[in-house]
């Protein structure tokens, strides 16, 4: 096992980079030591020598070595080696850059700016307060609340935000898209898809070649509907006339919706 501890000072960034495994990153107010540790799942500790774990001033780097055997590229390699297990503790807000080809990532508590990057993976976010950036090459990404913009890239997947502070921008091939509430505009690309955001208090653009969209309206928010789905009907629960009604009080937001196949639904949240 590899266990190491750094002092905490100044805000913290974690910088991660490793094959296969699992991730655990343990975000808390108060620490005084950050700490690493690093094991193999089955005992097997031949693994973590091509592991390196550093500390320079408020970065924090943990990384595997691929330029032996081929690297990550040598597919019997990598097969016959033991998973292997990292747990960070980190204080809160400190930033993250993860990159990995199929390990599953967990992020609990609350954390700065971050970034990753992954092939095959799940990954569960609790509270992101900056900035989110992510591309993943197939997998299911949950993140509880974002406060800054989310810019996500995915292969396939579902991607599910409980809260979105600001914009949030999608592309997807093929997945799902899942917003509870949408404090900022959402933009949604994807080949095939379906949307489901639960309130929606900024304008909206979703273009799918195919799958059903679904967006909530808070009371007596109105909107204007661009919608046009080739083999789908509009419904909506609130009624809709050519022009606002006169005297209507709230800016009205922009609901863009084209799919090639599905229904476009627009209801009142809650």
């Amino acid at each position: 096992m590899i266990d190491k501890s750094f002092p905490v000072r100044n805000r913290m960034k974690l910088n991660c980079r490793f094959h296969s495994g699992a991730l655990l990153v343990q975000a808390q107010d108060g620490l005084s030591q950050a700490r690493v540790r690093i094991s193999s799942a089955d005992g097997d500790d031949d693994r973590l020598s091509d592991f390196t774990v550093d500390c320079d001033g408020d970065t924090i780097t943990v990384h595997e070595h691929r330029d032996r055997a081929g690297g990550w590229l040598d597919l019997f390699r990598w097969g016959s080696r033991a998973e292997v297990r990292i747990e960070v503790e980190l204080p809160s807000q400190a930033e993250l850059n993860l990159g990995v080809h199929s390990a599953d990532l967990v992020v609990r508590g609350r954390v700065g700016t971050t970034e990753i990057g992954c092939g095959s993976s799940s990954v569960r976010l609790g509270e992101v307060a900056g900035e989110l950036r992510l591309r993943s090459g197939s997998g299911n990404v949950t993140v509880d609340r974002v406060h800054g913009s989310a810019n996500l890239r995915g292969g396939s997947g579902e991607i599910r935000i409980g809260e979105a502070g600001a914009d949030v921008t999608v592309g997807m091939g093929s997945g799902r898209l899942a917003i509870g509430t949408a404090h900022g505009k959402v933009r949604m690309r994807s080949g095939s898809g379906g949307t489901v955001i639960e309130l929606a208090e900024a304008d909206v653009d979703i273009t799918s070649g195919a799958g059903p969209v679904s967006i909530g309206l808070g009371t007596g928010q109105p909107a204007r509907l661009d919608v046009l789905t080739g083999s789908g009907q509009l419904h909506t629960e609130m009624p809709v006339a050519d022009r606002q009604p006169a005297g209507a009080g709230a800016h009205p937001i922009i609901i863009r919706a084209r799919t090639g196949a599905g229904d476009v639904t627009i209801r009142r949240a809650g």
